[in-house]
């Protein structure tokens, strides 16, 4: 079943080569595990064993070498062998969510990685208390994910095959957050970076300063969108009003300027400016859509969203359908329809998440394999 197989468009790109190759390689897929090598004309790779269903990150070296992957619990390098000391990572709080799902990290955007100095890492993640797994499981009173921590690997440690030499740190607990929207973005003075993660169903944001030294924050931004007058596209309704943070996708800009994010509760996408130099996100503009009434069985929720090389286009997608989106257009006939369910709904593979590729073309994942 693999899972970021249709390519939707291509462009033409100019970013740094450096920059460029960081992202050179992908790991994603689930059973098998497909390795995608853009070095190499898009050399396509599968392997099967662990745990790699969602929630999958990676990141390759400025040489464009992959370096290692997670998949919200274990950090593997590249010769897919689990790092040494990364057994109960994401774990500060008690290890029921990683036996729960038997150590496969089940939510889109769960982790991310970040180069640190030299060839060490961070490791981001979100996870769940053992205190907040029995508010779901036991006493079944509530769902949320109230921890984020950080990880260091060191990639040069164990002979090369890297070592996680801290790991659990908290930054984050007894909160409320997405399930699996986080995302990053390259401070303005091309060193550090600014680490993203929304509230679970409250229209805020916590950002962090991530440094080669030190991680500072979290900051709150509260940044509310006023949805009255559009029922037309969300069904009713409102923010704060069955917002589980569960599905949908944050990204940011390539240029950095802008951020994009959708969740489960409305079908259209929300778009913010980014202050590189401050870390400050301003409302910028909610792109609704009509809720499809085609399948009126299926909630069409949205779910990907990436933007185009130059940054002026954005493209996001529901579980059925796909649009394009020019930013310097906020009229309400400004999202244009690309795609649709194009056969019987018991055939379609449902639209997931979807990435920019370093070769310009943007990549939409499916639910069902393809």
């Amino acid at each position: 079943m693999y899972k970021y197989i249709l390519i939707l468009m291509s462009f033409c790109i100019s970013v740094s080569a450096q920059e460029l190759k960081r992202s050179n390689n992908w790991v994603i897929g689930h059973n098998p595990i497909v390795k995608i090598d853009f070095n190499n004309q898009l050399q396509i790779d599968t392997f099967l064993p662990y745990f790699l269903t969602f929630g999958n990150s990676c990141i390759s070296d400025t040489n464009g070498t992959l370096q290692l992957f997670c998949n919200g619990f274990y950090v593997l390098n590249s010769d897919n062998d689990i790092i040494l000391n990364s057994d109960s990572l994401n774990c500060p709080l008690g290890t029921k969510l990683r036996a729960y799902y038997n150590g496969d990290g089940f939510w889109n955007q769960m982790s991310i990685i970040m180069p640190k100095k030299g060839n060490t890492y961070y490791v981001f993640a979100t996870g769940m208390s053992d205190n907040a797994f029995d508010e779901w499981k036991v006493s079944v009173s509530d769902f949320r994910f109230d921890v984020l921590s950080y990880h260091v690997v060191d990639m040069d440690a164990n002979a090369g095959a890297g070592k996680v030499v801290s790991k659990n740190n908290i930054l984050m607990q007894d909160a409320r957050l997405s399930h699996n929207r986080m995302t990053a973005v390259r401070h303005a003075n091309g060193r550090d970076w600014w680490l993203i993660k929304p509230h679970q169903w409250r229209q805020s944001f916590y950002t962090f300063l991530v440094t080669p030294d030190s991680i500072q924050g979290p900051f709150e931004q509260q940044i509310p969108f006023d949805m009255s007058g559009l029922d037309e596209f969300t069904n009713g309704l409102k923010p704060g009003e069955k917002i589980w943070g569960i599905f949908g996708q944050i990204t940011a800009s390539p240029d950095g300027n802008w951020l994009a994010t959708t969740e489960s509760s409305y079908e259209g996408v929300f778009t913010y400016k980014f202050d590189r130099c401050s870390g400050t996100i301003e409302k910028y503009h909610y792109y609704p859509v009509p809720v499809d009434t085609c399948y009126p069985n299926v909630c069409d929720y949205g779910s990907g969203v990436c933007f185009s090389p130059d940054s002026r286009l954005l493209y996001f997608n529901t579980l059925l359908n796909v649009w394009q989106v020019d930013m310097q257009d906020t009229t309400v006939a400004s999202p244009f329809h690309l795609m649709q369910i194009d056969t019987a709904i018991a055939y379609f593979p449902w639209y997931d998440i979807s990435c920019l590729g370093p070769n310009g073309k943007v990549y939409i994942g499916t639910d069902k394999g393809l």
